[in-house]
């Protein structure tokens, strides 16, 4: 205790516990995805790890004692499911996710063909898209998004990272205002 604050000191790793409450990680297969399942089942989380490969979402629930759950988060009726599976899985709630999906193929602009610049949609921002609209209402605006930044060299189009980290802080605001003021409010 100081001499001018007598407040008392919370139990700050306690805070940090996510003991019984229950994530999704979308692109658990590998990488950051794995790493991010470890960091949130050393914290007490329960998971549902996803891929779309379904050997590596086993592999990782194994790692970390969770449930897994293959599908492909680029689909509406895909991310409405996992939402859906992850609640049951849960006990009915879901309360949060991580969206580590997420990969580039670099090349100029003028070298990019229609099937290639769709592939970029989706494994870049739609996924981010469903994962936001539809856990967002699910997790009751609780939701962690992390996303990796798509880069194409020499490109302008280097930017979507940002513009995507753009719109998911204000829908996280959106969320969170939704969460917090009278149901009948809208924007």
């Amino acid at each position: 205790m100081t001499r001018t604050d007598d407040s008392a000191v919370p139990d700050y790793p306690g805070r940090l516990r996510l003991d019984g409450r229950g994530f999704i990680v979308l692109g658990a297969g590998q990488g950051i995805g794995r790493q991010a399942s470890h960091a949130l089942a050393s914290v007490g989380a329960n998971l549902v790890t996803v891929d779309v490969d379904p050997d590596l979402a086993a592999d990782i629930a194994g790692e970390v004692g969770g449930t897994p759950w293959s599908g492909d988060a680029t689909k509406r009726e895909d991310v409405e499911r996992l939402f859906g599976d992850a609640a049951d899985a849960f006990g009915g709630k879901v309360d949060g996710f991580v969206d580590i999906i997420g990969m580039a193929q670099y090349m100029g602009l003028l070298d990019i063909d229609d099937d290639l610049w769709e592939w970029h949609q989706n494994i870049v921002l739609r996924h981010a898209y469903l994962a936001l609209q539809v856990g967002g209402m699910m997790t009751e605006g609780n939701a962690v998004p992390a996303f990796e930044r798509l880069r194409f060299d020499g490109s302008g189009m280097r930017h979507w990272g940002a513009g995507l980290r753009a719109r998911t802080r204000r829908a996280m605001a959106w969320c969170w205002w939704s969460r917090t003021r009278a149901p009948s409010a809208a924007w």
